[in-house]
């Protein structure tokens, strides 16, 4: 991408941001972290917003769906979830990375294969989940040209009517039932970027509905339409305060977490548990260390053209 949108990269900075966070709660509470009110709100927002600025960057920075369109999508996405997998796997056992309390892991890496086979999502689940959508609109772009557009629409709204309605067990089926709508969401955004500057006129009903449907809220997403409510109206809420309201160093901060938010993505999974103490000074030290350590690692990795293709497939 060779002119970032300083406006995306802070949207990445803040849902990167709020991961670790959420993150942080999980491992220094263990327990009942589900209703943590920081954590709710966190969950109210954080994955839909990475699957609505995934489709947003889909459309505005993708002309071509080629050959290599699918190679560099291939690379990018399913590289980094087959070694991350893993990665994950083999280091599961030290106290640090605080993921096997989470996570059901297999005794052997030979069960653990199979089972990734038939849930490809069980630890890297948000690329995976972008791929199979970037596939769907590929198919899309190659079935319906320019001449054609008109009924992409249509073809997107029957997708998606048949995937909510496939059997959710295996290959990641429920959670794409819960985020391609988002996803796609976020590629006629970008097809139509006029909605977006409307939107301003949807803060204070946002912010209404919102403070109305949070209380009914599940981190376990129950009921679809109060989480799809809360989601969009949250963002609603974000992308017009990082839009109209200027604060020049913090979002030069969250513009640089943006930039590296797949690479903290993935490497905060092997340090999710250093922190010290008990209670909210734990999630606090959790946070900081992991925010450090991740992007620390993210920018270090990246000097290495061999480590950056392997770990986060770029070349």
């Amino acid at each position: 991408m060779k002119n970032r949108n300083q406006t995306i990269d802070i949207l990445k900075g803040i849902a990167v941001l709020a991961v670790l966070l959420g993150h942080a709660v999980q491992r220094g509470l263990i327990t009942g972290y589900t209703d943590v009110l920081i954590f709710r709100i966190i969950y109210s927002f954080h994955m839909p917003l990475f699957m609505i600025l995934s489709g947003y960057t889909l459309k505005a920075y993708n002309k071509n769906y080629d050959f290599n369109f699918l190679k560099k999508r291939f690379l990018r996405l399913m590289i980094p979830t087959i070694i991350w997998s893993y990665l994950i796997y083999i280091m599961k056992d030290f106290n640090f990375v605080g993921i096997k309390e989470f996570i059901p892991f297999p005794n052997s890496i030979l069960e653990y294969t199979k089972h990734l086979l038939y849930h490809p999502d069980i630890v890297i689940w948000f690329l995976y989940i972008v791929f199979i959508c970037d596939m769907i609109f590929f198919l899309q772009n190659h079935l319906f040209n320019k001449k054609y557009e008109k009924f992409s629409l249509i073809f997107t709204i029957t997708i998606g009517i048949i995937i909510h309605f496939l059997p959710n067990q295996n290959f990641g089926i429920l959670r794409l039932q819960i985020y391609f709508p988002l996803f796609s969401l976020g590629y006629y955004l970008a097809q139509y970027p006029q909605i977006l500057k409307k939107t301003k006129y949807l803060i204070l009903p946002s912010i209404l509905i919102y403070l109305y449907l949070f209380p009914k809220f599940s981190v376990y997403i129950d009921d679809l339409l109060i989480f799809y409510s809360v989601s969009i109206c949250a963002i609603i809420i974000i992308y017009n305060f990082i839009k109209y309201i200027k604060i020049k160093k913090l979002y030069d901060i969250l513009s640089f977490f943006g930039k590296y938010s797949l690479e903290i993505y993935l490497c905060q999974c092997l340090c999710l548990n250093i922190g010290t103490k008990s209670g909210n000074l734990r999630i606090f030290s959790i946070f900081i260390t992991a925010t450090g350590i991740s992007t620390l690692l993210s920018i270090i990795t990246n000097k290495s053209k061999i480590l950056k293709f392997i770990l986060y497939g770029k070349k």
